[in-house]
């Protein structure tokens, strides 16, 4: 089977980009090309909490300060070229 796993409570891109900012520690503009809603991604996820009684979510910030630190803590690795890629 395949499964969409989705946060059982949506975040808006912009909050989103606010929540990294203040794990970073950072006071950077966050500028908005287009302010109308694009594509909405959602999901349902009881398929999968049938399968897996008791199954709990990161919470979105310790999730946001888990992968910045990783990030933060691999700089090495990561190949600047392949974030341009999609401009």
């Amino acid at each position: 089977k395949a499964y969409n796993v989705t946060p059982d409570s949506s975040i808006e891109l912009y909050q989103l980009a606010q929540l990294v900012l203040k794990v970073a520690g950072k006071n950077l503009p966050i500028v908005v090309v287009r302010e109308d809603m694009g594509l909405e991604y959602s999901g349902d996820n009881s398929r999968l909490r049938q399968e897996i009684p008791g199954l709990a979510f990161t919470p979105i910030e310790q999730a946001v300060k888990e992968l910045y630190d990783w990030y933060l803590s691999n700089k090495h690795m990561i190949n600047k070229e392949f974030l341009t890629i999609d401009k």
